[in-house]
């Protein structure tokens, strides 16, 4: 029974994301302008969540907020310990984990 009710929680999940990139393209008129709107939203997302940080395509600048982060420690733990928008880079294996558990629990 909680097996179903993750089924249909993640295709209501997928459907959601398939309607909102039919709403950008839609909104947007190409593919390509779809993308940079996606990686824009990406972008804020990470800078107001405090994990990015805009320096530009200057070398100078870039240089600058390198050295900035390898240098000041406080700025370093601030930009470390911030929460990340996208997740914490596990969720391949812990979907993996569900599948094997949800396979194995069918055959037994």
């Amino acid at each position: 029974m909680i097996r179903r009710h993750i089924v249909e929680f993640g295709l209501t999940i997928l459907f959601l994301m398939g309607a909102l990139i039919a709403v950008l393209m839609w909104w947007a008129g190409n593919y390509s302008t779809t993308v940079a709107t996606a990686m824009l939203i990406l972008v804020l997302l990470g800078t107001a969540a405090g994990t990015l940080k805009l320096v530009g395509t200057k070398s100078a600048d870039v240089k600058t907020a390198m050295l900035t982060l390898l240098n000041d420690d406080q700025q370093y733990q601030q930009m470390a310990k911030a929460k990340n928008p996208y997740g914490d880079g596990h969720a391949a294996e812990r979907i993996v984990d569900q599948c094997k558990q949800f396979i194995t629990q069918d055959i037994m």
